[in-house]
């Protein structure tokens, strides 16, 4: 460029020297200058095409980078693994909303991507045609990638509501239980006093049962719920249900029970009473 300039230069010093081939030296200076400034001209078009060049290049390595990274997460999304208990289906769904979080990041860069390719699409660039075939490969990866998602979520919530369902089960079969053998116990009172305070204690389990009972109620209709959903576990889900209303029926008749024996021996002992008062009475009489 500064050769060029000096060429001008030269051109004027000639000119203003009143040169006698002062014409021609301008013709062909012009001339010069013309191819000058073509070959700028073709140098900036290459620079521009090259820079177009490097960012399609730059787009198509982002592509694979998404591409690579959503078939990772299509591997963890096909997983079947919901964990053995209630506390591992749980870290798997904190570990699925981390993912679910990089799949909207995802889905940002597609949409970037696709506004971005648009330029060299609609421009008719030489590899639009390229382009065009990776970014549907994307989309088509990417609505992939939303379903298996939202399958996956599903599966954990299942499971959780499932394992969540035989926790709350196992606890109120393990209270059913344990009350059962509470009333099964003999009454071994050994005066109306300790007959009394059974039957306290006794009215005292009864008002639990009646405060209990509701949320067993709950308990079986969850399970009812899950089983209306199709839920894959539902036969099991059933025999837990049958299993707890089972022992329930159980408990209210042992319940029963065990409150006649305690109305029984506290009138057998209240008897006794009597009858040793009455007959004190007598004795003291005579």
């Amino acid at each position: 460029e500064e050769r060029f300039h000096d060429l001008e230069n030269m051109c004027e010093e000639l000119v203003r020297e009143n040169y006698h081939g002062k014409e021609r030296v301008r013709k062909r200076e012009e001339e010069i200058l013309q191819r000058w400034r073509g070959v700028l001209e073709l140098l900036d078009r290459h620079k521009t095409n090259l820079n177009m060049l490097c960012s399609l290049m730059a787009m198509l390595r982002e592509i694979d980078t998404v591409m690579t990274s959503i078939e990772e997460l299509q591997v963890n999304f096909q997983s079947e693994d919901v964990g053995p208990h209630l506390l591992a289906v749980e870290d798997l769904l904190q570990k699925q909303s981390l993912a679910e979080l990089q799949v909207m990041s995802m889905g940002e860069s597609q949409r970037r991507l696709g506004r971005q390719a648009q330029q060299y699409i609609s421009n008719g660039h030489k590899e639009a045609p390229l382009l065009q075939t990776r970014l549907d490969q994307l989309n088509k990866a990417y609505d992939d990638l939303i379903e298996s998602s939202k399958a996956r979520r599903v599966r954990l919530d299942d499971a959780r509501n499932f394992f969540q369902f035989l926790q709350d089960h196992e606890e109120e079969e393990s209270w059913l239980i344990e009350k059962q053998r509470i009333c099964k116990a003999g009454v071994t009172a050994k005066d109306l006093r300790a007959v009394l305070s059974l039957q306290q204690k006794h009215k005292a389990l009864q008002d639990e049962m009646k405060a209990r009972h509701p949320k067993s109620d709950q308990l079986c209709d969850a399970g009812r719920g899950l089983i209306g959903d199709k839920h894959p576990k539902s036969g099991e889900i059933q025999t837990c249900i049958d299993s707890l209303q089972a022992h329930w029926k159980s408990l209210e008749e042992l319940a029963g029970l065990r409150k006649k024996q305690l109305e029984d021996a506290a009138e057998a002992y209240q008897t006794r009473r009597n009858d040793v008062d009455q007959v004190a009475d007598t004795s003291w009489t005579m």
